[in-house]
């Protein structure tokens, strides 16, 4: 059969009647399992994720837990189940790497994250250099665009980092507080809950202009729509209404207007921040 990694994937026609394991639980494995159902004969997904997935999923979807060992025509898993499988596709990510790099940087660069970075941006070893785009569950363009103006801000002396130590006591509580609840090192790029959090704490430091709270709120709802239904959360309009609030509309085809279905709209409003 075929392994390869989700980056790729193509097409799902070639796995007609396949049986098909998906490794990981990111976008990508969702993205290609909704693609798979429609071809595959069964779709067997192994992942640890925690995430509350409420899609009602047909019978040939198959849940599993992490893998243990590959045999001659399929695989065990960690509860010792066992799965006849055709092909493979990884959807475990991408390792990070900065060949350019090396130690007189004073940075520290694992497969999954990169350290020490003060507010997930500035090498705290050389203030002088910042690492763009490192953050996770997040309104990705939107936060690369607030980091691209906080440097801004920074070159042209609009503000002052702090000092070296307190820069690193700040980082130090964000290990800290991984470390206690037994989190991944990787969860120092995670912003999640706390996005619009960190775009305050941007802005205030740096006087750059604000991202709107509605864009947090906005990702989230979005998050939850999927979480309900990964078959349907693509069907919904989303418009901006002012910088807290919203309007998602459901998208009503052609020949269900015609007969009589009325778009549902709802208003959706952020907390202050």
């Amino acid at each position: 059969g075929v392994i390869l990694h989700s980056k790729n994937y193509r097409v799902p026609t070639i796995y007609e009647n396949h049986r098909v394991l998906i490794v990981g639980a990111g976008t990508s494995a969702w993205d290609i399992i909704i693609d798979m159902l429609k071809y595959a004969k069964t779709v067997v997904h192994s992942h640890h994720s925690k995430q509350n997935i409420k899609t009602k999923f047909p019978d040939q979807y198959i849940r599993k837990p992490d893998i243990k060992e590959y045999k001659e025509n399929g695989v065990v898993f960690v509860d010792d189940s066992y799965e006849e499988i055709d092909d493979v596709i990884y959807c475990t990510g991408f390792s990070y790497t900065y060949p350019y790099l090396d130690p007189s940087c004073g940075l520290t660069v694992n497969k999954d994250h990169v350290l020490p970075l003060y507010k997930r941006l500035v090498n705290i070893n050389e203030p002088s250099m910042v690492v763009l785009g490192l953050v996770r569950r997040a309104c990705h363009v939107v936060a690369l665009d607030a980091q691209v103006r906080y440097t801004t801000a920074l070159l042209k002396g609009d503000f002052k980092l702090p000092s070296k130590e307190e820069m690193m006591n700040v980082w130090q509580k964000e290990v800290d507080n991984i470390n206690c609840n037994g989190r991944p090192m990787s969860d120092l790029h995670l912003l999640g809950d706390k996005e619009d959090q960190y775009y305050r704490e941007l802005s205030d430091e740096s006087g750059i202009e604000r991202v709107p709270p509605v864009m947090s709120k906005l990702r989230n709802v979005s998050n939850e729509t999927k979480l309900e239904n990964l078959f349907t959360y693509r069907d919904y309009i989303y418009e901006m209404i002012d910088d807290k609030s919203f309007r998602r509309t459901e998208r009503v085809k052609k020949r269900e207007r015609l007969d009589g279905k009325v778009a549902e709209s709802i208003v959706f409003v952020a907390d202050d921040g």
